[in-house]
């Protein structure tokens, strides 16, 4: 189930969205429109920072991407990373209508996070099961401290964009993989490595089942040969965690595209591996490389909520 925006805006109603991802090195811009039933990706590009970018070097990179790339709108969809999220699921009553959940939890917040409604941005979305048991639903209660919130959207309006969603990376993962696999049997492993962090994201055909990033020194992510030691220790956590095993890895973010990385992740874990290709179907724009598609998985998975129609 798509969660509702964190973030709501009112603007006129343009034709495409920026999925901006912001990272420790890097920021990666893509920009959708409609195309028929499908998607045109008018801009693709991933721009390295310096370590540490600071605020002014962000805006000042983001100014610039956005005009080398001839984007088409400022509108803008960015991400907060997995690991600043509180999730805390809770049951309420089935008979409650949005806007009494949304009262509920800004009444409550403080029983169930320990801090104020005044320092927490929230959002949530219902638990789908077969059956409600005592007339009640199981709802994911998805919790961040505001100021995070609010430098996003600080950062985007001080490059002259809209800021429209504010969204999460590991979800921005997940909505880009289900698009490039529509029916998943059994368990996927999302992988997204980039230079110091490893978000691993299992999903199976309806909801997320599993979801961890880790932050880690440059160096220990250099080789295939270094990205392999992280991983068996990571992947330990999830098979232990998890109730069958994986049907599929797929690898994203910047290391996914060494060249040895997918047949040995392939070999050492036996499990079908594969590179993820968020522009799958899509119509390309001229301007747009393909050979760093992978890294661009998250900022994909961010701009395809210009589907959603309803932050306009």
């Amino acid at each position: 189930m798509q969660l509702k925006n964190i973030l709501q805006k009112i603007k006129p109603k343009a034709e495409g969205l920026l999925g901006i991802d912001i990272n420790a090195n890097s920021i990666r811009l893509v920009e959708l429109s409609h195309f028929g039933s499908s998607y045109l990706v008018e801009a693709c590009v991933n721009i390295t920072l310096d370590t540490p970018a600071s605020d002014d070097l962000i805006v000042a990179m983001l100014k610039k991407t956005v005009e080398q790339a001839q984007c088409n709108t400022r509108n803008a969809a960015v991400a907060l990373a997995h690991s600043a999220i509180i999730f805390k699921e809770i049951k309420i009553a089935s008979s409650l209508s949005e806007e009494e959940i949304e009262a509920f939890l800004q009444f409550n917040i403080e029983k169930y996070i320990g801090e104020s409604a005044n320092s927490i941005s929230f959002d949530y979305q219902i638990i789908e099961t077969p059956i409600r048991i005592d007339e009640c639903v199981m709802l994911r209660l998805i919790t961040v401290r505001r100021e995070r919130v609010e430098k996003c959207i600080k950062l985007l309006r001080a490059a002259n964009l809209y800021p429209k969603i504010v969204d999460i990376d590991s979800c921005a993962l997940e909505r880009a993989v289900r698009r490039q696999f529509k029916d998943i049997v059994g368990l996927i492993a999302i992988i997204n490595i980039d230079v110091e962090a490893i978000l691993i994201v299992v999903i199976d055909a309806e909801k997320t089942v599993y979801a961890h990033e880790d932050f880690m020194h440059m160096e220990e992510t250099q080789s295939v040969v270094q990205i392999i030691v992280q991983l068996k220790l990571k992947l330990q956590l999830v098979f232990a965690s998890l109730h069958q095993r994986l049907e599929k890895i797929v690898l994203a973010g910047e290391k996914a595209m060494l060249s040895e990385l997918r047949g040995v992740v392939n070999d050492q874990f036996n499990v079908q591996t594969v590179i993820a290709d968020p522009f799958f179907g899509m119509k390309l724009s001229p301007t747009v490389t393909q050979n760093i598609t992978p890294a661009m998985l998250i900022s994909c998975g961010l701009a395809l909520r210009v589907a959603d129609g309803n932050w306009n």
